[in-house]
């Protein structure tokens, strides 16, 4: 009796020298009865979680998942170094319907040859992170019509764009998306591990600081049309779809009516890091205070891979006649253009796409807010590194 009563309170002990050696507050509501005997967890969504651009890539396929994006972050946050399982599931250009085809699989499957083999959801995680709704509304068709001008033929383009990204954002069909998506993610988790089950649902950075001047003359356009200039006009309109979307899936969450999906508010964290910053002179790719990728096409023509060039033009040849409004279709031109201009290259393919994606600095931050919500379970957070370094 008297050894297992020293056994008891040694383990109660070591708990709780774990928590104060963390400096992690611990939320009793969050207590599990029974530890998870291998710690699991799962990251879903689009190319805001698979990270492209950020870092290494594992594999050379259209999902883009890289070793520097905030759920690899946070992976490599434990103390007692990663869990055995970590599941990546997510995947760059994924839809909302293509995330509940392709993110729930019970078993890896054979996605295309472009693809490749989609893994597996995963067995029993304790949490999973979820960023989505950015392909839904058109943020690529924003960047390649409005802000880069590859896919375009004139301002009236643009503004057609940015309509249609606000009218989806106000349908019933994206919000009923949304929905499906979050509840299929929370239903699962709950069916596999039980009631704690918890989804961290991240939002989307507003690209532009819109209340400086010093952008109102310049562009970022790559192609040779009449520019749209980054007047505060008009990156106040670019701004408004981030902060549109990012009203939408809040909303969405707390429709949803439960204290287990958590809305991360990220955009805060890119102030003072987004485009037009003060004394930036833009455009400045290569800016370290800038957490947002920008176009290399906008450095000077004798610094600029001419494969990039080369890829838009194959991309977009019938832009003076035909405008792709969906980003599965600009994905799909883009990827096939890349194939046919350089399929052995990844580079290329991370440097066409990664414009308007986090930095690495910009997952750090993501992956921090994640861990220090505070709602992420007890048996997980006693593992977890109060930040990431």
């Amino acid at each position: 009796m008297t050894t297992t009563i020293f056994v008891v309170y040694f383990f109660l002990y070591r708990w709780v020298q774990l928590g104060a050696t963390a400096n992690i507050s611990f939320d009793p509501t969050l207590v599990q009865p029974q530890s998870p005997s291998v710690m699991e967890w799962t990251s879903l969504g689009d190319s805001y979680a698979s990270g492209i651009g950020s870092g290494s890539q594992y594999g050379y396929n259209r999902c883009f998942r890289c070793s520097l994006s905030y759920p690899t972050q946070m992976q490599n946050g434990f103390i007692s170094g990663p869990p055995e399982r970590y599941n990546n599931v997510s995947c760059s250009g994924d839809t909302s319907d293509l995330i509940l085809q392709w993110q729930f699989l019970d078993q890896p499957k054979f996605r295309s040859v472009t693809y490749g083999t989609a893994p597996a959801w995963g067995g029993k995680p304790a949490f999973s992170t979820l960023s989505f709704g950015g392909n839904d509304i058109g943020i690529l068709a924003l960047l390649t019509t409005c802000i880069y001008e590859v896919n375009f033929r004139s301002k009236p383009d643009c503004d057609q764009v940015l309509n249609n990204s606000l009218a989806i954002i106000q349908s019933q069909l994206f919000r009923d998306n949304l929905n499906k998506v979050m509840s299929t993610a929370l239903n699962k988790g709950r069916q596999a591990s039980g009631p704690d089950f918890r989804v961290f649902v991240q939002g989307y950075p507003q690209f532009f600081n819109a209340e400086t001047d010093q952008c109102n003359n310049i562009s970022f356009r790559v192609s040779f049309r009449t520019p749209i200039l980054l007047t505060r006009e008009q990156r106040v309109k670019y701004n408004n779809i981030a902060i549109r979307l990012n009203a939408a899936i809040q909303t969405a969450v707390v429709a949803l009516g439960t204290p287990n999906v958590i809305f991360i508010d990220v955009d805060h964290l890119f102030r003072g890091h987004r485009w037009c910053e003060p004394g930036v002179i833009e455009p400045d790719p290569d800016n370290p205070n800038t957490w947002i990728f920008n176009s290399g096409l906008i450095r000077p023509d004798e610094n600029v891979d001419p494969r990039l060039r080369q890829v838009y033009d194959l991309a977009f040849p019938n832009s003076t006649n035909n405008i792709l409004y969906k980003d599965t279709q600009i994905n799909d031109a883009l990827w096939s253009a890349i194939q046919q201009i350089a399929p052995s290259d990844p580079n290329i393919g991370q440097d066409i796409l990664k414009p308007g994606h986090p930095k690495p600095a910009g997952h750090k931050a993501i992956a921090n807010a994640i861990i220090n919500t505070g709602h992420i379970p007890t048996a997980v957070v006693a593992s977890f590194r109060r930040a990431v370094h």
